[in-house]
């Protein structure tokens, strides 16, 4: 249904009921029709030096957020690869300096501490290495709800879901998160996992 034909069937209504309708009234019709609100929001987060996709299914009539999905993995903050789970005691697993081994000359200090004794991901394009907090994925999902519900719940601040639509040109899941990260001010909020 077009602008007319949203407003053609505000009038009928109105007549059926012996009122017209509010101009309000029109031009949330109209709106509804320009921007429809998305049903989910993709979004990404930063926690441990790594980027976390997430979707999450909102509930728009009851402005409520119904399920957060986060990705097995997290992608590289440096080449936005996605990172492998290793952990150290299988790296090296040639002789002691052999290729590959944490205790050859050619594998940095940096990766050999990080490495030690301890899960980490790896990056296999540009050997990105982080230690791997294995709780970090549940503190992911309980952060993007966080967020999400602030989007949906809240009603006349700038990052309430409509306001956010509004300022998109082309409304979808990943948009509206753009449009948040734009407006908010909070070290876990990214975008970095889409570029």
């Amino acid at each position: 249904m077009g602008p007319q034909e949203a407003l053609a069937s505000l009038r009928i209504a109105g007549w059926v009921g012996n009122c017209l309708p509010t101009r309000d009234a029109v031009k949330d019709r109209i709106d509804e029709y320009r921007n429809p609100l998305p049903d989910g929001i993709t979004g990404c987060i930063e926690l441990d030096d790594v980027l976390w996709r997430f979707t999450a299914a909102v509930n728009i009539d009851d402005r409520s957020v119904e399920e957060v999905t986060v990705r097995e993995r997290p992608t590289c903050p440096e080449c936005r690869a996605e990172l492998t789970r290793e952990r150290s005691d299988l790296i090296g697993s040639d002789s002691i300096g052999g290729i590959g081994s944490p205790y050859s000359k050619s594998f940095d200090a940096k990766r050999r501490n990080a490495l030690s004794n301890r899960p980490f991901w790896d990056c296999v394009s540009c050997e990105f290495t982080v230690s791997r907090d294995t709780g970090a994925r549940s503190d992911v999902e309980t952060v993007a709800r966080r967020h999400v519900e602030r989007i949906v719940e809240s009603r006349d601040e700038s990052y309430s879901l409509p306001a956010l639509v509004e300022s998109v040109e082309e409304v979808d899941a990943r948009s509206v998160w753009g449009a948040y990260a734009d407006v908010v001010e909070d070290s876990d909020v990214s975008t970095q996992c889409f570029h």
